[in-house]
């Protein structure tokens, strides 16, 4: 989105935020500009990455979840409005 010109509007809206603030940047990608961008509003920054080609304990683990629908009866405080 910097690369579209969203750049000055990302500048705008952070100067008129409290100097003092937690900012979390993320990005599947850190170009030049968002490095830029990131040195300028980031304060001790950590970087995390992460790499699909070297899975964590050697092998991928797919879990699957279970789930299901229960209706409620009208006028109870759960059920959907």
């Amino acid at each position: 989105m910097l690369d579209m010109g969203f750049l000055p509007d990302v500048h705008r809206i952070l100067s008129s935020l409290p100097a003092t603030r937690q900012t979390l940047l993320f990005s599947a990608t850190l170009s030049p500009s968002i490095r830029e961008l990131a040195a300028t509003i980031l304060r001790d920054p950590v970087t995390v990455m992460v790499d699909r080609q070297q899975p964590a304990g050697g092998s991928h683990t797919a879990h699957t979840a279970s789930h299901r629908a229960v209706s409620r009866p009208a006028g109870d405080p759960l059920a959907p409005h």
